[in-house]
């Protein structure tokens, strides 16, 4: 049904400046790249779609791999009815969790400002673009970005830094709202939490158990908590030769991430104007770790044209791990819903109108410039 690849790419540069020891330091991130193997659907008229997920603060890239192995089977159940298909998909371990952690060990700062997490999402796919020919956002290949908690955050600031590389923002339970009174109630959390946060242990057992019992994991789909343990830990050797394992990443690089939306969140907030990119907003209107105010002042905010909104009743901040198959559902809509939208918009794209032919659409396009067509074509959301 797919291959899976891991792959080391270099972390956005410069970042804000707490975010590593030094300035000159360079991060690298590491991801998960998923492809197809129902090759035969490349050169037909198919619309591609090709997704990338950003996982929230304590989690890590392999949280998705239910969502991968599902969507894949949907794509090739479903796809072809439709005349459409998923490609390509890329999970992503952010600069300060997983396997990214341990390659920039010895280099994270104090500060994990959300905007370079959105960098370093754009950065992904354009090093996929540049070395493989994959994950361009054109007529008949879409990108579909999808974030939850934190990583909804940085998807966010990935869609308006570069808003033609994605088709379609899928953001779970953003963190995009704080004031003076939620500000005190975020910081109240943080602290619950440092009380519970454990990234070392004498044996397997003991990280298994914490993970099943107390950790923000605890009531996650067995399946989708067996991933994340399993790529979380790790064995280690002290220098008097105990033995040891740990979690990938750290109880402070966790608190950074979580301390760190006390600025980074006021920017969240004042980028979602600035959004040109479709985004489905789904939330736990009952969740514990947003405010109340979030949902509405995220889809008030966000352009009335862009913005879809979808509450999930019951549910809370971590849906996505605990009720994945609810979430696989909306998004399995989504992207029957956005090829079926690109089918539609196609022949609105010069290059498709006339075949390809340069010449032709220069001259064409320039036609409609000298007669005074001065509006941008624009096609349907």
């Amino acid at each position: 049904m797919f291959t899976v690849t891991t792959k080391t790419t270099d972390a956005a540069y410069p970042r804000y400046y707490g975010s590593t020891l030094l300035s000159s330091d360079r991060l690298k991130i590491v991801y998960d790249r998923y492809e197809s193997t129902n090759q035969s659907l490349e050169n037909s008229d198919f619309i591609t779609l090709n997704l990338i997920f950003a996982h929230g603060t304590g989690l890590n890239k392999d949280l998705w791999k239910y969502y991968v192995e599902h969507l894949y089977k949907y794509s090739n159940e479903v796809g072809p009815n439709q005349k459409w298909w998923i490609k390509n998909i890329i999970s992503i371990d952010s600069a300060t969790h997983g396997d990214s952690a341990l390659l920039n060990e010895g280099k994270l700062g104090w500060k994990n400002r959300w905007e370079d997490g959105g960098r370093d999402i754009n950065r992904i796919v354009e090093h996929e673009q540049l070395t493989t020919g994959a994950f361009y956002n054109d007529p008949t290949h879409k990108n579909i970005l999808v974030g939850h908690s934190l990583g909804a955050s940085q998807s966010v600031f990935s869609a308006v830094f570069q808003p033609n590389l994605y088709d379609l923002v899928f953001m779970i339970e953003t963190v995009g709202f704080i004031d003076e009174a939620s500000s005190k109630h975020f910081i109240g959390l943080i602290n619950r939490l440092v009380g519970l946060m454990q990234d070392e242990f004498d044996s397997e057992e003991e990280f298994d158990m914490y993970y099943r019992k107390f950790n923000i994991t605890k009531k996650f789909h067995p399946r989708v908590l067996d991933d994340i343990i399993k790529h979380e830990k790790y064995e280690v050797i002290k220098p008097n030769g105990e033995k040891k394992w740990r979690a990938k990443a750290t109880s402070i690089q966790q608190l950074t991430s979580f301390m760190s939306g006390t600025t980074s969140i006021p920017n969240v907030m004042a980028a979602l104007p600035s959004i040109k990119t479709s985004v489905i907003h789904i939330a736990a209107p009952k969740g514990k770790f947003n405010p109340p105010q979030t949902s509405d002042f995220i889809r008030e905010a966000i352009p009335a044209e862009y913005i879809t909104g979808i509450d999930i009743a019951g549910a809370d901040h971590n849906l996505n791990g605990e009720i994945p198959d609810k979430v696989i559902a909306l998004l399995k809509e989504a992207l029957s819903k956005r090829a079926a939208l690109a089918h539609e918009n196609k022949d609105l794209y010069a290059e498709i109108k006339y075949n390809g032919d340069r010449k032709t659409i220069l001259k064409e396009k320039w036609k409609e410039m000298v007669g005074g067509w001065w509006v941008e074509e624009k096609a349907k959301l």
